[in-house]
């Protein structure tokens, strides 16, 4: 049966209408689901691709190691001089410690950035990258996002165009 049979009864004029309500229920569930669980799979795909190595890689500004670096302070300059190894070497350490996750409870459906190095606040944060961190080309690493938006777009589309077609 589908959703609803129309019999018309052409001597009569009657007309009988036939439901079937769980084609209704199924249709009226799935409509429900749609935008938390399509744009939780758009948020995922897009996250997914915001956490691909080229993209952690593009936190990196060329390096600059040789050049005079640009103290906020002098006590900035002693504290890492008495705590940092210097030269430094690029590890990949600051993009390895960050992760774009998704956050889906509630109402809420968002991507944040999470990074558990301890330093990385001064170099890729949004309002608290030292002066010279910037100086040497450091972003924060939503200009990074912004700077990519157009592959962001692309990647959350397919993810709700995915979960339309294969929703359950």
């Amino acid at each position: 049966m589908s959703l609803w049979n129309v019999i018309i009864d052409c001597e009569e004029v009657m007309i009988d209408l036939q439901v079937d309500l769980n084609q209704i229920a199924k249709i009226k569930t799935k409509m429900e689901k749609y935008p938390p669980y399509v744009m939780g799979k758009g948020l995922d795909a897009a996250s997914s691709y915001l956490n691909t190595p080229t993209v952690k890689a593009s936190l990196y500004p060329p390096s600059q190691s040789g050049s005079p670096f640009v103290w906020s302070s002098e006590r900035q300059r002693r504290f890492v001089f008495a705590n940092i190894k210097l030269p430094s070497q690029r590890t990949m350490n600051l993009a390895n410690s960050g992760e774009f996750k998704v956050e889906k409870k509630f109402s809420s459906l968002y991507i944040y950035y999470q990074n558990t190095a301890s330093y990385a606040k001064w170099v890729i944060g949004n309002f608290t990258t030292i002066i010279g961190h910037r100086m040497r080309g450091w972003l924060g690493v939503n200009t990074t996002v912004v700077n990519r938006r157009s592959d962001v777009v692309n990647a959350f589309d397919k993810g709700i165009n995915g979960a339309w077609k294969n929703m359950p």
